[in-house]
């Protein structure tokens, strides 16, 4: 395997979407990864208004809310907060498919371990989304193959804000493990200006590593960069947050090289470190959008 931190091209050719982030190593046709950072992100949103309690986070000036709970926003005085658009376009709510989304890469061992796969059964790119991605965007992709470590469908009966989402299970036995669910796009959609955030629920049992993050790829090399992991909290929803107003967290490479006009992927990235029993781990994603 060779190390490339910014360019999936060849697999790109090859209609095999790669995906990776934190705790992968890269795949075949060089696919990105690093270790997975444990705390969580900068605080969502914009800092809380005044007399705003810590845990909620303040609602941006033409931005997206910030996350409950643990990933809420600091407690302070008025602001403006963060940018983004204020009114999404695109909403996949997975209320009956995974919408075009499926396991597209996964490692079962350390960080630059030869233990990373692609996922050959992903499915093909589809158009950019309209003005609601939502239901019967993917049209019968194809299920993930048959293995012992991962499984995507969609829960008619978990979900946020409305019940429906997609449940990833990962049977993580050792070290540092780690599964990406996203999507691709024939051409690239317009995320300038944009928010881009999900949400998130693990169920109790799964390692406390346990962690997710949200991340993109743009432009015909498929730059990727994401804004950082955040730890879940089994049996509560959080929100994972990419302000394209913001620098990635990872890599560091200048912001100019990433054309938020094309953005050829979206994904969330869930993981674990220093898995010391066997765990099977449930993760639930809904309401992804920008």
């Amino acid at each position: 395997m060779s190390l490339n931190r910014y360019r999936h091209a060849a697999l790109a050719r090859r209609g095999t979407w790669l995906s990776c982030g934190l705790a992968l190593s890269w795949g075949v046709g060089g696919v990105a990864c690093d270790d997975y950072q444990s705390n969580p992100e900068p605080s969502y949103g914009g800092s809380a208004g005044s007399g705003g309690g810590a845990g909620a986070g303040g609602a941006g000036s033409g931005g997206t809310s910030g996350s409950a709970g643990a990933s809420g926003g600091n407690a302070g005085t008025s602001g403006t907060g963060g940018g983004g658009s204020s009114t999404p376009t695109t909403v996949y709510d997975f209320n009956d498919s995974l919408e075009g989304f499926a396991i597209t890469y996964y490692c079962l061992g350390p960080a630059n371990s030869q233990n990373c796969s692609a996922v050959d059964a992903a499915p093909a790119p589809v158009a950019d989304a309209g003005a609601d991605a939502g239901d019967g965007a993917d049209a019968g992709a194809a299920p993930a193959p048959a293995n012992d470590f991962y499984s995507a469908t969609q829960d008619p009966a978990v979900g946020d804000p409305g019940v429906g989402s997609a449940k990833i299970e990962l049977d993580f036995t050792a070290g540092e493990q780690t599964a990406v669910f996203a999507i691709n796009y024939a051409v690239g959609a317009n995320l300038t200006g944009k928010t881009l955030t999900a949400r998130v629920l693990v169920d109790a049992g799964a390692p406390a590593t346990t962690s997710a993050k949200l991340y993109i790829k743009t432009g015909a090399n498929f730059y990727y960069a994401d804004r950082g992991a955040l730890t879940l909290v089994p049996g509560t929803w959080l929100t994972l947050t990419y302000d394209m107003g913001l620098p990635p967290v990872y890599p560091t490479a200048p912001t100019a090289v990433y054309q938020l006009s094309v953005v050829r992927e979206i994904g969330v990235e869930i993981g674990a470190t220093a898995i010391s029993t066997p765990a099977l781990t449930v993760v639930h994603v809904d309401t992804i959008q920008y």
